[in-house]
């Protein structure tokens, strides 16, 4: 079994594209309401995890500028004077959130270029004082506000081979072959079907969960077909085989997903 496959996982690391990103502040003023206490930290949190962007929000921006809330306050809205403090917290725009309460309890959401201090996509929501506010309505404001792109995450699978020229396969879409240039950009977070093949040597085979903003390293070995080999050895029955004991084998990657595993059947789960 041990003379089938082997595939080395590392643990995700974060893509340096992070880096390259547009960073948003989320910023709050209230005039005077009491009501959603939360509603900053609710919408940068979902912003985090939601989309493709670096978020600032308000413990870290106060972190950075420990009188920032009276700094904005002091703004009253006005976008030139918000998007200073933008700049300020290394920000390239602010998600402003207004909160006031006239009988009902309005929140007004605005995004301000930080540079430029000017206004963008805005809207406000009016609502009972005592009213719930969910994670899926904080989410719909969000995605009014900005364009569905901001929501397309991604991750990257680079794949090493020990032989040149396989060809590689995922989701049953050609790829190229080894070696190949680059890591291969892919949405996230979603599972792969990866697979090498040569002539002369048994496939390769691994199904991967990419995280986003992550990169996952598969280093394949591709052993030699012997046409002697004995039929449980041989790769149309480890594929088949494979594929029903992953299922079973998840907990077990998320466990170790930090540490590197090798497996003899080429299936593995990324967590």
């Amino acid at each position: 079994m041990r003379a089938a496959l082997v595939l080395t996982l590392l643990c995700a690391t974060v893509a340096h594209a992070e880096e390259t990103r547009r960073t948003v502040a989320v910023l709050e003023y209230r005039a005077g309401a009491k009501g959603a206490r939360d509603i900053g930290m609710r919408l940068a949190r979902l912003l985090r995890e939601t989309a493709a962007v670096n978020v600032i929000d308000a413990a870290e921006a106060r972190r950075r500028i420990p009188k920032v809330d009276g700094e904005v306050a002091k703004c009253g809205g006005e976008a030139m004077c918000v998007g200073v403090i933008g700049e300020q917290l290394g920000a390239n725009e602010v998600l402003l959130i207004g909160v006031s309460q006239l009988g009902d309890l309005i929140i007004a959401l605005q995004r301000i270029d930080a540079k430029r201090g000017e206004a963008g996509a805005r809207m406000a929501e009016s609502l009972p004082i005592d009213a719930e506010i969910k994670d899926e309505q904080v989410l719909g404001w969000l995605k009014q506000l900005f364009p569905p792109e901001t929501f397309r995450r991604y991750g990257s699978i680079a794949v090493d081979a020990d032989q040149a020229g396989a060809s590689v396969t995922l989701n049953g879409e050609a790829s190229g072959k080894t070696p190949l240039g680059s890591a291969i950009k892919v949405r996230a977070p979603a599972t792969y079907k990866l697979r090498l093949e040569k002539s002369g040597f048994m496939p390769f085979q691994a199904r991967v969960d990419v995280l986003p903003d992550a990169n996952v390293e598969v280093h394949a070995t591709l052993v030699r077909e012997s046409k002697d080999a004995a039929w449980y050895k041989r790769w149309y029955v480890w594929a088949a085989i494979g594929g029903v004991l992953a299922a079973g084998g998840a907990a077990t990657a998320i466990y170790f997903g930090t540490r590197t595993e090798s497996t003899p059947l080429g299936f593995v789960h990324r967590p």
